[in-house]
């Protein structure tokens, strides 16, 4: 009787069939970038909220934050130490952008976003306040296709956190 060294054919099939069989349900998991552009987007969002913050503490202005249509963007009070009304007319310039005023676009299409307020006003002592200048607690909702998360923003503080 011959003593076999190998796998016979029959074996190499299965485990070819197999092989088949998990790369067409993991693979497109794998090469999908979904999941990480929206990731990137709430991590994105998170530190414009957080950078909106310390503007307004460091210019003792306030500033406001606008969720757009594919984004969000920053402005101060045109009017700050006019003693005029608030007029967010005044774009806050971008630190990576070499002063370019801080517009973030780059929303991905497959997630939506939400706010139970805005746009809403980082004051300059830190706290955060709707347009009529009462302090709020806005939450920021984001849908997409692989991520789910939101992000809480402290009335008092102005401190915000990613969920």
């Amino acid at each position: 009787m011959r003593q076999s060294k190998g796998f016979s054919l029959v074996e190499l099939i299965m485990a070819i069939v197999i092989i088949g069989v998990l790369a067409a349900v993991a693979g497109p998991r794998f090469f999908s970038t979904a999941a990480f552009s929206e990731r990137y987007y709430a991590e994105e969002l998170l530190a414009g909220l957080r950078y909106a913050r310390r503007a307004a503490e460091i210019s003792n202005c306030s500033v406001q934050f606008r969720l757009t249509a594919n984004g969000y963007d920053l402005a101060y009070n045109a009017n700050c130490f006019s003693g005029g009304p608030a007029s967010y007319t005044l774009p806050v310039p971008d630190p990576s952008e070499s002063g370019a005023p801080f517009v973030r676009t780059d929303k991905p299409s497959s997630m939506s976003q939400t706010a139970t307020t805005t746009p809403f006003v980082f004051l300059p002592q830190g706290g955060v306040a709707n347009t009529a200048g009462s302090i709020v607690s806005p939450i920021i909702t984001l849908n997409g296709s692989e991520v789910i998360a939101s992000v809480s923003i402290n009335g008092i503080s102005g401190y915000a956190v990613l969920n």
